[in-house]
């Protein structure tokens, strides 16, 4: 398993929480005095893992089969959102439905992301433009929707909007069209995948 990754993703999660919540609890620890701080904690978990991931992994020569690193540390990183956020759940109003559906975005995220950088292995070329990309589509919308003050229509393009989304309402119901986001980003994440699949996830990373 990838424990540089494990180790820096624990300290930013700890950081984080040390940033939103500080080191001494609320004088009235309710939801309610917890609840905004798990959301920013929540998205930024989101910004490392969708955003400072794939840029360090974009920009790290790859030691061994690109494939096989890189799903071993998108698998590290849905877990330590699992562990996460489910015990979130304490001190939030959020229900059941509404972390499992935040655990489905994330790791369909992960999952295309992770097949982005597979893709743009080898290359210089390759690698600059899944930067671009990735940058594009985690950042652009909600810039785009705040510039034209349409967040509900552009801004949801990206995952980043959908997890804030999400993080918001409690126990209420879930967003309308929720479904939509991690079903097309796990089809285009299984159309990406599937050429590593197909040849073998062992293949050296010099091939790639």
């Amino acid at each position: 398993m990838p424990r540089g990754l494990v180790f820096v993703a624990s300290g930013w999660i700890v950081v984080s929480w040390l940033i939103v919540i500080g080191a001494e609890p609320p004088l009235q620890p309710t939801t309610s005095a917890y609840t905004p701080a798990a959301e920013m904690l929540v998205m930024s978990m989101a910004i490392g893992a969708f955003v400072a991931w794939p840029l360090h992994r974009l920009t790290t020569a790859p030691r061994y089969s690109v494939p096989v690193r890189t799903m071993l540390e998108t698998v590290a990183l849905v877990g330590m959102a699992l562990v996460v956020l489910w015990p979130l759940r304490l001190v939030t109003t959020w229900s059941i439905a509404r972390v499992a559906w935040l655990d489905a975005e994330i790791l369909c995220t992960l999952l295309l992301i992770g097949g982005l950088t597979v893709r743009a292995a080898g290359r210089g070329s390759r690698r600059t433009i899944a930067m671009v990309l990735i940058l594009l589509w985690i950042l652009g919308p909600p810039a785009l929707a705040y510039r034209l003050d349409a967040a509900g229509t552009i801004g949801v393009v990206s995952p980043i909007v959908r997890v804030w989304n999400l993080t918001q309402g409690g126990g209420g119901p879930l967003p309308a069209g929720l479904w939509m986001g991690p079903i097309l980003s796990l089809l285009a994440a299984i159309v990406l995948w599937a050429p590593s699949i197909r040849r073998g996830l062992a293949r050296p990373a010099e091939s790639q």
